[in-house]
């Protein structure tokens, strides 16, 4: 009686560890090593929709930096100088991520308005 116990349990142990794992939302660094820009910006708009978009620019900056830095994926983060003339404008980033290959760069921007705060991916 004891062994089928045992068999069933890690069965189920089993299946919950599979499932889970199909289930669980990806991180955001695979989101950026894997190159799924759909995951990655919809990563950044659920942070930046915890931001007051009064806030002043580089408020906003300066935190979403701390907010990229704090995924263990990424090493260095460079706020680009100005603004990108669009409407509304867009605050660049210029991130390295490090990958199971190496390093990359990417540039990440954020729309930055009084009534929009959006990721925009180049």
């Amino acid at each position: 009686m004891k062994a089928g116990v045992s068999n069933l349990m890690l069965c189920i142990a089993l299946f919950l560890k599979c499932y889970n794992h199909k289930t669980m939302p990806k991180d955001f660094c695979d989101c950026l090593v894997n190159k799924d820009w759909s995951c990655v910006k919809k990563d950044i708009n659920t942070y930046l929709n915890t931001v007051d978009k009064n806030s002043p620019e580089d408020s906003i900056s300066a935190g979403f930096k701390q907010w990229l830095l704090k995924n263990t994926c990424i090493t260095q983060v460079t706020i680009m100088p100005g603004m990108v003339e669009t409407n509304p404008p867009i605050k660049q980033f210029q991130v390295t991520i490090t990958t199971p290959g190496g390093t990359i760069e990417k540039t990440l921007g954020i729309q930055i308005s009084k009534k929009i705060l959006q990721a925009h991916i180049y």
